[in-house]
Order: C-alpha cells, then sequence, then structure tokens
C-alpha cells in the first residue's frame, strides 16, 4: 500500500492489485518493450552501463517517449489499470473513471495516480530481476546467478 497526497493535499491510498491484474498490467509494458530495440552491448560493469547511457540518452528517451505513448493509446492497457484502481481510494471515494467526471479537479492527479499505482504493483518484480543480477566483491561486475 502507498499513501501519497495529490496536488490539492487529496489523501491517495494505492493498493496492491489481484496477481492476474498485475500480470496483465506487466505484459502490457512486456508489449512496449519489445516494440524498441533497447541494445547496451555486452558491459562487464555498471560503469560501462552507465557510460552508454550517458552516450546515447536522447535514444533512450525516444524509447521512453514510445513506451509512454504505446500504453496511453494501449485500450488493454486502460482496462488494467482500472481493474487495478478498483481498490485505490481519493479522499476516501473510489478511484473509478466516473470520479474524474464527478469532480473534475482530480484529474489533475490523473498521472500521479496512475504512475503511483504502476509503481506498487510492478516494483516487486523489478525487486526479483533485480536479485537475478548482483554486484560481486563489490567491484561493480555484473555476476548472473
Amino acid at each position: 500500500m502507498r499513501e501519497i497526497k495529490g496536488s490539492s493535499g487529496a489523501h491517495i491510498i494505492i493498493n496492491a492489485a489481484p496477481f492476474a491484474v498485475v500480470k496483465r498490467l506487466r505484459r502490457c509494458f512486456a508489449e512496449e518493450f519489445r516494440k524498441i530495440s533497447i541494445d547496451i552491448g555486452n558491459p562487464g560493469s555498471l560503469a560501462e552501463i552507465k557510460e552508454e547511457f550517458g552516450n546515447n540518452v536522447s535514444k533512450y528517451l525516444n524509447n521512453l517517449k514510445d513506451i509512454i505513448l504505446g500504453l496511453e493509446t494501449s485500450q488493454e492497457f486502460e482496462n488494467v489499470m482500472w481493474d487495478c484502481l478498483r481498490d485505490c481510494l481519493y479522499d476516501n471515494k473510489a478511484i473509478t473513471p466516473t470520479l474524474f467526471d464527478d469532480l473534475p479537479t482530480v484529474r489533475d492527479d490523473y498521472d500521479l495516480i496512475v504512475f503511483e499505482c504502476i509503481k506498487e504493483n510492478l516494483s516487486p518484480f523489478f525487486k526479483s530481476l533485480g536479485g537475478l543480477l548482483s554486484i560481486h566483491n563489490g567491484s561493480s561486475e555484473i555476476v548472473q546467478k
């Protein structure tokens, strides 16, 4: 669960969605990542990854833009986001599409709500993915387990 403040000071509660719904969300992201080309070569250290990113920042920002726009225009992403938000609250009101019609000022917080919902639901996957890579003996070497 995440508790955040909206732009107007509203109390927003983001709860984790059921696993089946989160898997659908993860698939939406996988579909968008599959559409782009991310080639970091064969780095031997975290420093080499940082250097690659630094040398090609505009390319990676373009990729990020493409992912965001791909998600924004995906009907499945919209459907799964509403399913993820089903048990979330905005000032003790359920976060539903009608909330944004009933209280138009809530629209100011729409992107914040979606972003926090994504973080709440996908961050556990990144924690386990991070466990597949570890820093060996503090040398910044990438070691696959």
